[in-house]
């Protein structure tokens, strides 16, 4: 995957010229609204050994009331 590739993936209706699956390109856009919606992140990299798409969710634990 082409580093614009990686850059441009998270945005709504992106679809990068070699996908050939069918779709309309706002999967990975809601999941990153969601996470962000939550004070979280999501991030896009080359799998390991260069090989197909890492996506890491981080969304924050937030403490249970009264816990303590």
């Amino acid at each position: 995957m082409a580093p614009e590739t990686l850059e441009r993936i998270g945005r709504r209706f992106y679809r990068a010229a070699e996908v050939t699956a069918t779709g309309s390109g706002l999967g990975l856009s809601i999941v990153k609204r969601i996470a962000e919606l939550h004070g979280g992140s999501v991030s896009f990299r080359h799998g390991d050994a260069a090989r197909g798409l890492r996506v890491e969710v981080t969304i924050p634990i937030q403490g249970r009331e009264g816990s303590g």
